[in-house]
């Protein structure tokens, strides 16, 4: 599902390439495209936003934008539905010194008043850094939302930001306000009369119910002048019912938003798919899929893929419907997958089952067909290109220095048949690559080895050099530091109480060039520490001693 407003976190070169820009005409600068939807149409609605993390750290930071951002008045929409989205915003957390922030030419003033707010920051405008055209923003806070208080700055930057997008207009307005029933309370029943003040400078009133914000599936009429609103046909199932109080003040529709309980109590149940049945053989490549209404459900989403949670073959807001005809369906024997959620109190649940595709064929595994497997790459930079397979739905690509290794290159290629790896080694030794393919739910691979550009200089061993070999250390705990030697393609540590034993400590340390070693003992006897380095497909260690801290 698809958020319609998104907050991006990229830099140009960093997720996306950037090109030559061409002024926008100004017909289609975004307030204007967005300003439509506040105008005298039949249905006033709120701009949609959605906001996607591109990592952990903004993954924590994204619910509380979401939270200050429906405050401003957009209609904020689940992580999953963001290709239904007015704007969108990608945020990243990346620990650099510098944030900075990209944004499609017609979010250039938002990415400003950002940059106002978030000191030390850097903006930059690039219409080609989304692809698909759709305003959007992409957020680097560095560093700055490391501290629950640079959290809440960097938030509030973010919603300042864009704050001239949203629908809920100037906080000075006096739009109508809802004075009864109170918001936040249960109605008393199915047939409810809603009354509301008659703000200041308000030409019209629109009012609006649903089961989640902005909906209206409930209720939705123009109520001219009036301040009243009898509405009937409301659930009693104890469920959230959300009401919009749009004002028409000074050419522009802003409104209100207010929440309350249904009367009565039911306890909800996710929607379930009921055709065709769970577990079995499609008839084709198109078919209908229909499913229960489940309990105390206001709004469905499906998805179609063929992984599980994927939606590649199909991914659309279904509302109230209970049905979906779904074209293009693969027709070889594969595994599909089928998502079905259903909005319940304000939340996004699901529930998942698999078909099996029309058809059959045997499955075969991608393999590389550029450059030839076993030559030399031709530089530092090399375009892999692979077979489709048969049956294959994803692809994962792994680059490395040893059979199955990553440490170069590690990238999800959903259905794409190639890809660019740059910074790849010159030094003439061998580069590993890995192609995954993923078949009828498993994941499969086949291996090559390459030989990178450039000629072998002499393999060098690591060596230890602090704390200083043959000296004592200074208690039970010591941090290991030795030269990443020439070469060397992965460390391994022993420390023991005798040559070349590991009976205190034995740890890959991967490319690292230290390692801290607890438990050390603290009488005085002597401590053998082994570094190994793995060098040409081969281990080979150098050692050194100490004296243990103590008497």
């Amino acid at each position: 599902m698809n958020a319609r407003v998104f907050i991006t976190l990229l830099a140009c070169g960093f997720l996306l390439p950037c090109a030559a820009q061409e002024p926008l005409e100004a017909a289609r600068t975004l307030q204007e495209r967005l300003r439509a939807v506040s105008r005298q149409e039949p249905v006033p609605r709120a701009v949609r936003l959605g906001i996607l993390a591109l990592d952990g750290e903004a993954a924590r930071l994204r619910a509380l934008v979401g939270e200050l951002s429906s405050l401003e008045g957009f209609e904020v929409l689940p992580e999953e539905m963001s290709e239904a989205a007015d704007v969108r915003i990608f945020l990243r957390a990346s620990g650099s010194d510098a944030p900075l922030v990209i944004s499609s030419r017609s979010l250039s003033d938002a990415a400003s008043v950002w940059k106002t707010l978030t000191p030390g920051s850097r903006a930059a405008a690039c219409d080609s850094c989304f692809a698909d055209g759709k305003p959007g923003l992409v957020v680097d806070v560095g560093r700055a939302a490391s501290t629950p208080g640079q959290m809440m700055e960097a938030a509030l930057a973010v919603r300042g930001a864009l704050a001239k997008l949203s629908s809920a207009g100037p906080r000075t307005a006096q739009k109508g306000v809802m004075l009864s029933p109170a918001p936040g309370s249960t109605l008393p029943g199915g047939a409810v009369t809603f009354q509301w003040s008659a703000g200041e400078g308000v030409q019209q009133f629109w009012l609006m119910i649903g089961l989640w914000p902005g909906g209206n599936t409930l209720y939705s009429a123009d109520q001219g002048l009036l301040t009243s609103a009898p509405v009937s046909g409301l659930p009693a199932d104890g469920r959230t019912i959300y009401v919009r109080l749009w004002s028409y003040i000074d050419n522009q529709w802003v409104y209100n938003d207010y929440q309350y309980r249904a009367a009565g109590a039911v306890t909800p149940a996710k929607a379930q798919i009921t055709d065709p049945a769970p577990g079995s053989t499609l008839g084709g490549s198109t078919a209908t899929f229909r499913w229960n209404t489940g309990t105390a459900v206001s709004r469905y989403f499906l998805f179609i893929g063929q992984w599980q949670g994927g939606n590649t073959i199909f991914s659309q807001d279904m509302g109230t419907s209970t049905e979906a005809t779904v074209t293009n369906l693969p027709a070889d024997g594969s595994t599909i997958h089928v998502r079905l959620w259903s909005y319940i109190d304000g939340a996004w649940q699901f529930n998942d089952c698999t078909f099996k595709a029309a058809g059959s064929v045997t499955p075969v595994k991608a393999e590389l067909t550029s450059p030839a497997p076993g030559s030399v790459l031709a530089g530092t930079s090399a375009a892999f290109q692979w077979s489709a397979g048969q049956a294959v739905t994803r692809y994962f690509l792994f680059v490395g220095r040893w059979q199955g290794g990553n440490t170069i290159f590690s990238q999800d290629m959903g259905t794409s048949l190639s890809a660019t790896v740059n910074n790849l080694p010159a030094d003439g030794l061998p580069v590993y690559v890995r192609l995954w393919s993923y078949l009828q739910g498993a994941w499969q691979f086949n291996d090559y080895v390459f030989t990178a550009s450039g000629s072998q200089p002499a393999g060098q061993k690591g060596v230890l050099v602090s704390p200083a070999p043959g000296s004592t250390l200074a208690g039970a705990s010591a941090t290991f530091t030795w030269t990443p030697g020439v070469r060397v393609e992965r460390f391994w540590l022993f420390a023991g109480t005798s040559l070349g034993n590991n009976n205190i400590y034995g740890g890959d340390q991967g490319t690292n060039t230290s390692a801290t070693v607890s438990n050390l003992p603290v009488n005085g006897q002597v401590i053998y520490v082994r570094l190994w380095s793995y060098i040409d497909g081969a281990w080979q260690y150098s050692d050194a001693s100490y004296r243990a801290a103590g008497p």
